[in-house]
């Protein structure tokens, strides 16, 4: 992982999804952040399969991220296998234009 780039953290339980934008340079300030569940609610996307959600999630988390004015981000898995959700949320933010 290359330390100068922020950093998308995430976090999965069995039944929720959670990414946070960390700017490692400003103190550890976090920039932006979604949950699955306010973003389900929202997006009215209540009968997507999980992992089709978590892509769209991605998609709206890249936005916001390049919205913030970042172009490039380091990608935190927290330790969880690159599979599943963890990897359709990944995919979901470079279809928003990110770099991971």
């Amino acid at each position: 992982m290359n330390s100068k780039l922020p950093r998308v953290s995430v976090n999965k339980s069995n039944r929720y999804f959670f990414a946070q934008l960390v700017d490692v340079h400003n103190a550890g300030k976090i920039v932006a952040a979604l949950h699955e569940k306010s973003f389900v609610k929202a997006a009215k996307l209540a009968k997507e399969k999980p992992v089709e959600r978590v892509g769209k999630m991605g998609e709206a988390f890249g936005k916001m991220v390049k919205d913030a004015g970042i172009t490039s981000v380091a990608y935190d898995r927290s330790g969880y296998i690159y599979h599943g959700k963890v990897k359709a949320f990944a995919d979901g933010m470079r279809k928003a234009g990110l770099t991971l």
